[in-house]
C-alpha cells in the first residue's frame, strides 16, 4: 500500500473514531468504553436499585457502589446527586444496551458536591449510577421524570398505583390495600 494511501486511511479512521466517541452530555465529556459490560461494572460493588421519583441515600464505604435504573426510549430525566457533608462528589454513568456491554455516557468529578443533568435515552435500556470507594461522604441520589406521557420506566416506581397487569420495579412489592408498590 501507497505511504499516502495509508496516511490518507489513517486520517478517516482517526476522524471517524473521534465522531462516534465524541459530543457532550450536559457539558461532560463523552468517553466510550466498549470493553465494559454490566457484570464487570457490578464486580466487587455494593449493588442497589435506584428509583424514579424518589430520593434516596447511596451509602458509601470501602467498596463502590453501584445503582441501577431502566429507562423507556425516549424518556427524559433530570438527575440530581448531591454529596453529603460538603464533600467533593465522584461518579460516572453507565448507559448498559439490551446485550450487557456498556457506554461510559457522562463523569462527574464536582468539587461543590452538587450535579444536575438532563438525561435521554434514545432507547429502552439499563443505566448504571457507579460511586468509588472511599468517598469521603454519602451522596443523596435523586431521578425525576420530565415525560408525564408516556412515563419514564418500564416498571412501576415506589409510591406508584400498580394496577393488574403492570409489574413493581426490582425491589418493590405490589402492597394492597392502597395497590402501590413500596419496598419488600
Amino acid at each position: 500500500m501507497e505511504p499516502n494511501v495509508f496516511h490518507g486511511l489513517a486520517a478517516i479512521v482517526c476522524a471517524v473514531s473521534a465522531a462516534a466517541c465524541g459530543g457532550s452530555l450536559a457539558g461532560e465529556e463523552k468517553i466510550s468504553d466498549q470493553e465494559a459490560n454490566l457484570a464487570t461494572l457490578e464486580s466487587g460493588a455494593a449493588v442497589q436499585r435506584a428509583y424514579l421519583g424518589v430520593t434516596q441515600d447511596v451509602r458509601v464505604g470501602s467498596r463502590p457502589v453501584v445503582g441501577t435504573f431502566d429507562l423507556l426510549g425516549g424518556a427524559d430525566v433530570d438527575l440530581e446527586l448531591v454529596a453529603k457533608a460538603e464533600a467533593a462528589l465522584h461518579v460516572e454513568l453507565w448507559h448498559i444496551h439490551v446485550d450487557r456491554w456498556a457506554t461510559l455516557a457522562m463523569t462527574v468529578d464536582d468539587p461543590s458536591g452538587f450535579a444536575l443533568h438532563e438525561l435521554h435515552a434514545d432507547e429502552d435500556s439499563s443505566w448504571l449510577l457507579r460511586f468509588p470507594a472511599g468517598l469521603p461522604g454519602d451522596v443523596v441520589v435523586s431521578i425525576h421524570c420530565e415525560d408525564s406521557t408516556s412515563g419514564c420506566s418500564p416498571f412501576v416506581q415506589p409510591g406508584d398505583p400498580c394496577p393488574d397487569g403492570w409489574q413493581c420495579d426490582e425491589g418493590l412489592t405490589c402492597k394492597v390495600p392502597g395497590d402501590v408498590c413500596v419496598a419488600e
